[in-house]
Formats: structure tokens, sequence, C-alpha cells
């Protein structure tokens, strides 16, 4: 396995931690809920490493892959030039999580403590839609002789 399927690999896994959290009988789908931090944070981490994923198969070298950070818009500018998925609910999801992403908010709460949350019922399906173009890309289900978005781990 090379750095792209350990990108996408990652970002996967942490999608899928989400909605066992969220699909949980201890879920408590209410504002500033205990799983707020953790969920934005593996979600903001999730949309970045998806991305990069895409850039290195696209051809980007791991050094400039590594530049970006944990800046979601730039990494979403910059996977745009390479062809990367466009849907306004993906502007919707960096719009939300790029500035706590990026400063570590979801990590070390600081400020007044208000995050935006996201509405897991419409940002999960983005994030399908995202894992399976991005899978489509790099073939890692294909690889395993699956289809697109059932790559295993």
């Amino acid at each position: 396995m090379n750095e792209i399927y350990f990108r996408y690999a990652t970002a996967k896994s942490y999608i899928e931690a989400i909605k066992m959290i969220i699909t949980s009988k201890y879920y408590d789908n209410q504002p500033g809920n205990i799983s707020t931090l953790p969920t934005h944070m593996l979600a903001g981490f999730g949309l970045e490493l998806y991305i990069k994923s895409w850039l290195l198969h696209s051809g980007i070298s791991s050094k400039d892959v590594k530049k970006f950070n944990h800046d979601l818009r730039q990494l979403y500018q910059e996977a745009k030039l390479y062809n990367f998925i466009e849907m306004k609910c993906i502007d919707e999801l960096i719009n939300i999580l790029a500035g706590p992403h990026a400063d570590f908010t979801y990590r070390y709460l600081k400020g007044n403590g208000e995050i935006t949350p996201l509405r897991w019922d419409a940002a999960i399906p983005v994030f399908d839609k995202i894992d399976n173009f991005v899978d489509e890309h790099i073939g890692a289900s294909t690889k395993q002789g699956l289809t697109p978005g059932r790559y295993r781990l």
C-alpha cells in the first residue's frame, strides 16, 4: 500500500467512525453534545485526507501536498484544478469545517466555545459521494475486486 491508499483508508475510517457514533444508541443529537468536537475533528481530517489522496493520485508530490497543512479551502481549490468533484454542499462543509479544523479548535476548544455543528443527515451523504468519487479515481476498492465505496481496511 502506498501513501495514496493510506490517506484514503484513513479518511474512510474517520467517516465510518462518525457514522458509528451518530447511529449509536448513546448518541445525543442535541447542540453542544459531548460528541460534537470529536465528530467534527474526524470530519475535518477525513475531508482533508480524501483531498490529499486525490492530489497524490493526480501526480502532486507528497512534499507539495504536505505544504497545504490543514487548509481545507486551499486543498479544495487545488484539487478542483485536477477535476475533483465540485458541489455546493462541499463548499458548505468546507465553510463550516475549515476554520476550526485549521486552527485545531476541535482539538483545543478556545474562545467562546461555540462552533457551527454539521447536520449529519445532510453531511454524511456528501461524504459518501466524496468517498465514491475519490475511490473511483484512485481505484482502492477495485484493487480489492469491489465496487467503489466498498473498500475494506
